[in-house]
């Protein structure tokens, strides 16, 4: 009986926490910076990715800011 208890309040736990992030997961916003909204400048996206994104350089692909750390 204690080990059914044991099972029953593990499984209990699990669901709780993968619950708990798939809520956050959806909860979470979209995607910030320069060429989010369908239109990109090159040197606008250059300048966020390298300081405020941590990456070496950015550039437009499709309208998007695509910020990028190596080659």
């Amino acid at each position: 009986m204690r080990e059914k208890a044991i099972r029953l309040l593990l499984s209990l736990a699990v669901a709780v926490a993968l619950g708990f992030g798939a809520r956050q997961a959806f909860a979470s916003p979209g995607p910030t910076g320069p060429g989010t909204g369908g239109s990109c400048s090159e040197g606008t996206c250059d300048y966020w990715c390298v300081t405020q994104a941590g990456a070496n350089y950015g550039f437009c692909l499709n309208g998007t800011c695509v910020c990028r750390s190596g080659p």
